[in-house]
């Protein structure tokens, strides 16, 4: 039943994608729709975090204390949709999370 190929480990229906997920969500965003370019905000992880892309580096940060996101910087200028594009995140950059107690849509 073990053998190296797509269908090797018996029961394994999510080939990975859960692990994928998680580390993707960690870093703040987040694919809804499989097939789609959109990825959308989620609360950070963690404070700092750097990711090899296509493009170079994507370096993500957080300022501030809190679970809602008050605000998005992509390279320096103000992000203002609730999701980022793959163009975006593949040309690499620096994305800046400010994080505070306000529930309030930011975007």
């Amino acid at each position: 039943m073990y053998f190296n190929n797509d269908n090797g480990l018996a029961g394994n229906e999510d080939e990975g994608q859960m692990s994928a997920w998680y580390v993707l969500s960690s870093m703040g965003f987040y694919q809804v729709e499989p097939a789609g370019t959109q990825f959308w905000f989620g609360l950070p992880r963690f404070k700092e975090m750097s990711v090899k892309v296509a493009g170079g580096v994507l370096k993500i940060s957080c300022k501030g204390e809190g679970r809602y996101i008050q605000s998005v910087t992509l390279n320096g200028k103000p992000y203002d949709k609730g999701y980022l594009d793959y163009t975006n995140i593949a040309a690499g950059g620096t994305l800046v999370y400010t994080m505070g107690d306000n529930p309030t849509c930011w975007y």
